[in-house]
């Protein structure tokens, strides 16, 4: 489906012949050229793989490298960058690819600049693999329209001082190449063709880069609302980017090059710059990782003995120091299972205090989560955890704002327990005169539920206690959240229900291709593949209309197999437990758009304080393999996006159905973003509006996909947020103010023209514009 719906709107699309011209750009500021690559040019810096897979092709009347899929094998060419062109480590680059926009693509963008991975989507493409190596990836595929033109993706990045080959490096890698000396190569590349059915493959014209002339152009300017209306929270978390910067245990082991930047600091302050230029206010790191410490100093309690010493212990506190320099609020994110150090006498975590329903000690398959857990009906737990809180954030207050603290579980991180302690601790909550055994909880299906019910109350307990500690401590109004969703790729829909509404066995079905073209898809995945990949197509509006996402959250259990406890490893969220809590919420997993259709979904994870929605992005961990080849790029994590505007549309109408105040993703790799005009525009708007209820203005605009919300204040007027969930531009959209008085831009300031109570917009797929009335 071709549609002409991108805006002509801050991208000046200028042609270079010779390196060093600069140029005035709406996003970066101004560039200038350093080298641009014709991709239907091959010489001493080009590969592909496998070789020969390439060829030249003439698309949209121009020549251009293409890589048509191979059924069975990942494949991808690549260009080195930079060589002899006096790069300087540190500085601000923007990498550009040119390609076509005339029929669905998947590609995925290795910068091996700063050991970056960023895929886009055109078209029904799905992005993702189809068939996740260790997790459903949640394939959806919607007929997204596509500009019919050549178009750009523009990455902006910070440049590393050493990097490698084609292979990226991972552990204990060395950074085999100066980048300064050598450059660094850039890959364009595609998983095996049967992963990827729908995609006409990778094809580019040019790869270019650009050095930022002024960096401080980059930062975006945030119209905040008045001081006296609380702020919104935009932020992120990187699951697997940390490794360029690793430090070994042993000094010996602590050679320069086998880090990609020497000051890790320096990388960390890489990720604040990048934030700025996004418009995103708040810092997130990672502070326990899979329960293990990320590099702060446990020295006070024990170092080692209580919680094992980072190889970095001072690596937290430099940070903060950095931070500081920066107007930006703070997000510590935690996976805590309890303390994990040496000694099993003060550490908590190694105790293993909780106890499956049948007495078992080992929950899960996952062995590397199975070695310590956290018994959050223990009060020991708190006390444990609040010592951990005292050394990241306590003893920083007076330096940073602290937003409050995240915090995650992952599979037997904080189990549900019944231990023999919980279960006295049950009949003390149950005050009868008969006491309840562990048999009667295992083999009665209602005093079972009920302990269920006791048990999410102590979770409410223990995350209020936390809300309490931070606000006495650390900041009066800290809010807790907590993102009971482990999975890399979000929470996936019922595959019980899928094998239902199918009619096959259960051990048919691995999920559901949700598209809205069945016919298609029925065709890509013939029932002999949908048999052996275990993938079926399901319709989108059969999704949405039936509510089968707004269903799967509302306690998504996870399901036991075999001897292992999954049920009771990962108890689900529960939402509707904290609708009246003050400081303290449940995050909104959204990834598809199938996920953030319904206002009643949103409505249900709602707390006293708002909404936090949380994007989970899929890993597409190792997903370069195939045909007897693994890991052709080295390790490889890709997190995907939708081309052009549509990279913002499942945030756009996530602020339509839901209107969060605080709007997180979940990272695989390093952020990069491939579209950031539209990334910025949307933030600029979102942060504007203060955190406050809205209410949906119904049939507000002329056009129903065009969605009004407004926020009152009681001494600054009434705020708008107006925004397009449809797929398409639209243009002349009428909104009818339901109140008198001035219309401004909360974004640019400037006034907007009211003719007979109605203000005129025209807005790209996924803009949220936000207004003030005076």
């Amino acid at each position: 489906m071709l549609n002409k719906l991108y805006p002509v709107l801050l991208i000046l699309s200028i042609t270079f012949t010779n390196a060093q011209e600069s140029v005035k750009h709406a996003t970066f500021g101004e560039l200038k050229l350093i080298e641009r690559i014709d991709c239907t040019t091959a010489g001493e810096f080009f590969q592909d793989f496998p070789t020969g897979s390439s060829e030249i092709a003439t698309i949209l009347d121009r020549d251009c490298r293409v890589l048509k899929p191979v059924l069975d094998k990942p494949s991808y060419f690549a260009y080195k960058l930079g060589k002899g062109k006096d790069l300087k480590p540190g500085a601000a680059y923007v990498l550009k690819i040119e390609y076509p926009e005339d029929v669905s693509r998947s590609m995925y963008v290795h910068n091996w600049g700063n050991q970056t991975n960023r895929g886009f989507a055109t078209g029904q493409a799905l992005g993702d693999a189809l068939k996740g190596r260790y997790v459903n990836h949640n394939p959806e595929s919607i007929q997204y329209p596509m500009s019919g033109e050549i178009a750009q993706w523009e990455s902006l990045f910070y440049l590393h001082d050493r990097s490698h080959g084609i292979k990226r490096t991972r552990g204990n890698g060395e950074f085999t190449e100066s980048i300064p000396a050598e450059g660094f190569w850039v890959i364009l590349g595609q998983v095996r063709g049967e992963n990827a059915p729908v995609s006409a493959g990778v094809a580019a014209y040019s790869i270019s880069l650009y050095e930022v002339v002024n960096e401080a152009s980059l930062v975006m300017q945030v119209n905040y609302p008045p001081e006296d209306l609380p702020r919104r929270s935009l932020f992120w978390r990187e699951e697997m980017s940390d490794g360029v910067v690793a430090v070994p245990h042993k000094k010996k082991d602590d050679v320069p090059s086998y880090r990609g930047v020497k000051n890790p600091v320096t990388w960390y302050e890489n990720k604040v710059k990048m934030a700025q230029f996004l418009g995103m206010n708040t810092y997130c790191k990672d502070l326990l990782e899979f329960g293990h410490n990320q590099g702060w100093d446990s020295t006070k309690y024990g170092s080692s003995n209580w919680v094992n010493q980072s190889p970095t212990p001072q690596l937290w506190s430099q940070i903060l120091d950095m931070v500081a320099k920066y107007d930006m609020a703070v997000l510590p994110y935690y996976e805590y299972r309890g303390s994990i150090g040496q000694n099993k006498k003060i550490s908590l975590g190694v105790q293993k205090r909780s106890e499956r329903l049948d007495g078992g000690k080992t929950y899960t398959h996952v062995k590397w989560c199975e070695n310590a857990n956290a018994n959050l009906l223990d009060p020991e737990t708190f006390e444990d955890f609040k010592k951990i809180l005292e050394l990241t954030m306590t003893q920083y207050k007076d330096k940073i704002n602290f937003t409050g603290a995240w915090l995650r579980t992952r599979p037997t991180h904080l189990p549900m327990s019944f231990n023999e302690e919980d279960v006295k601790q049950f009949n003390i909550f149950v005050n009868d005169i008969e006491e309840i055994t562990i048999e009667q909880i295992r083999e009665d299906e209602e005093i079972l539920e009920q302990y269920y019910a006791w048990w999410f109350d102590q979770r409410k307990v223990f995350l209020t206690q936390i809300r309490d500690y931070l606000r006495e401590h650390v900041n009066k109004d800290a809010v807790v959240m907590f993102t009971a969703d482990s999975s890399e790729a979000g929470i996936s829909l019922s595959l019980k229900g899928l094998s239902q509404k199918l009619r096959v066995k259960g051990w048919q079905v691995r999920g559901a291709v949700v598209t809205d073209d069945i016919s298609g898809w029925n065709q890509y995945l013939p029932k002999e593949q949908s048999l052996k990949q275990f993938y079926w197509p399901v319709s989108f509006d059969t999704v949405t209309n039936e509510n089968w996402y707004t269903k799967r959250i509302q306690k998504p259990w996870q399901g036991n197999w075999g001897k292992w406890d999954w049920k009771h490893s990962i108890p689900p969220a529960d939402p509707e437990n904290y609708q009246d809590a003050d400081g303290v919420m449940m995050s909104y997993s959204y990834h598809r758009l199938y996920s953030v259709n319904d206002p009643k979904a949103f409505e249900l994870y709602t707390a006293k304080s708002g909404l936090m929605a949380v994007r989970h992005y899929t890993l597409n961990e190792n997903e370069m393999f195939g045909g007897g080849v693994d890991n052709i790029t080295g390790y490889f994590v890709c997190d995907v996006e939708r081309s052009g505007p549509h990279c913002m549309i499942k945030e756009a109408r996530v602020m339509a159905n839901g209107d969060p105040f605080y709007l997180g993703q979940l990272l695989g790799n390093s952020m990069a973003r491939g579209y950031p005009e539209y990334v910025r525009n949307f933030n600029a708007a979102f942060l504007s509006l203060p955190a406050l209820p809205s209410e949906v203005v119904k049939e507000a605009a002329s056009d129903k996909e065009v969605v009004v919300r407004m926020i009152k204040t009681e001494k600054h007027g009434n705020y708008f947020a107006v925004i397009n969930t449809s797929l398409d531009s639209k243009q002349d959209i009428t909104f009818k103010l339901p109140v008198d008085g001035k219309v401004i831009n909360t974004v640019t300031g400037e006034e907007i023209k009211v003719e007979n109570g109605d203000v005129k917009l025209n807005m790209y797929s996924g803009q949220l514009i936000a207004l003030l009335v005076r």
